[in-house]
């Protein structure tokens, strides 16, 4: 198996219970779109949405 190579759209580390600054949507959306240009057959894109956990949906 290959090793994980992935990216975060969090500029600091985590701590449980705070608010804590994530990376625009337009830079996260290039990124994606840089990944899936990449993307082979044995290669595959999955992406999840933290904003809620990191204190920022409803």
């Amino acid at each position: 198996m290959e090793a994980y190579n992935g990216f975060s759209a969090k500029f600091v580390e985590k701590v449980n219970g705070e608010t804590r600054p994530l990376g625009s949507i337009e830079e996260f959306y290039r990124k994606i779109i840089a990944m899936i240009d990449k993307q082979e057959v044995d290669f595959i894109v999955i992406a999840r949405v933290g904003a809620f956990i990191a204190g920022w949906g409803y």
